[in-house]
C-alpha cells in the first residue's frame, strides 16, 4: 500500500498512548519519504468541494503535481501528509502514472486509503483524461452522511477538474466517441 499505518514502529504509542494511532485517528506513515531536495515538485491543491445532499462536515480536495519517478511520489505523499488537517483526513486517495526513464516502462499504480474502489476510480480518471507523469491525491473528510456510489462521481469529478485547470489532460474525454457507437 502506498499509505497505511507504520510497520516498523506501529508498536510504538502514539500521543494518545496507543499504537498506531492518535487522537483515535489513525496516523499515516509513507515509506521512506526522501528528504532530499532532488524529488521536491510542485503540488497544487483544488479548492475545497462539498458535495450536495452531504453532512454539514463533508469535503473533498484533489492535490496534483508532476511526477517521473518513485522518490517524487514518496515526497509528494509526505509533503501533503505533514499537512495536519490533510493527515487528518477520513481519506486520502492516490493515484499515478509515470514513464519510468531507466525501464521506458510506464508505472501506474493506486490506493484507496480505505475507501473501497475509490483509488480505481483515481486511476481510471488519469487514464481517461490522457494525463501521465503525474499523481493524483484526494483528501476526503466524511461528513456523517452516507453519499453511497455518488461519492465516486465526486471524487472523479474533482480529480479530473485539478487535472484538466493544471493542462495535464491531452484531449482524450473518457467516454465513447460518436463514431465508436453503434450505427454512428
Amino acid at each position: 500500500a502506498i499509505l497505511g499505518e507504520a510497520s516498523a514502529d506501529a508498536s510504538a504509542p502514539g500521543c494518545c498512548g496507543s499504537p498506531g494511532r492518535c487522537h483515535s485517528r489513525r496516523v499515516r506513515h509513507v515509506g521512506s519519504a526522501p528528504d532530499d531536495p532532488r524529488w521536491r515538485v510542485c503540488v497544487t491543491s483544488g479548492p475545497p468541494f462539498h458535495p450536495p445532499k452531504s453532512g454539514p462536515g463533508e469535503t473533498m480536495q484533489a492535490h496534483v503535481a508532476s511526477v517521473t519517478c518513485m522518490e517524487q511520489v514518496s515526497w509528494v505523499l509526505s509533503h501533503l501528509l505533514s499537512d495536519r488537517k490533510i493527515a487528518a483526513a477520513s481519506h486520502n486517495m492516490v493515484a499515478y502514472s509515470f514513464v519510468d526513464a531507466s525501464s521506458g516502462v510506464r508505472v501506474f499504480d493506486n490506493d484507496d486509503d480505505g475507501e473501497g474502489g475509490s483509488g480505481a476510480k483515481l486511476a481510471s480518471t488519469i487514464d481517461n483524461k490522457g494525463a501521465r507523469d503525474v499523481i493524483v491525491v484526494v483528501s476526503r473528510w466524511f461528513g456523517g452522511v452516507h453519499l453511497g456510489p455518488a461519492r465516486f462521481k465526486h471524487i472523479a469529478s474533482v480529480a479530473g477538474a485539478l487535472l484538466e485547470e493544471q493542462g495535464y489532460c491531452r484531449g482524450r474525454t473518457g467516454g465513447a466517441s460518436r463514431s465508436n457507437k453503434k450505427g454512428a
